[in-house]
């Protein structure tokens, strides 16, 4: 299940869907902010997005 999710992430991330993994991580963060929080500050080191932190 892990592996799977896995390549789902790589998948969206090699076609450039961003805006379908930021969905995701909010998703996820209404289980747990920290994730949510982390997810945010990656993807903004790397993509420079979203501009409003």
């Amino acid at each position: 299940m892990m592996q799977n999710g896995l390549s789902t992430c790589l998948e969206l991330t090699g076609r450039l869907n961003l805006p379908a993994i930021f969905l995701s991580s909010k998703r996820i963060a209404s289980q747990n902010q920290v994730v949510y929080n982390y997810s945010k500050a990656l993807f903004k080191s790397v993509f420079g997005f979203p501009k409003t932190a």
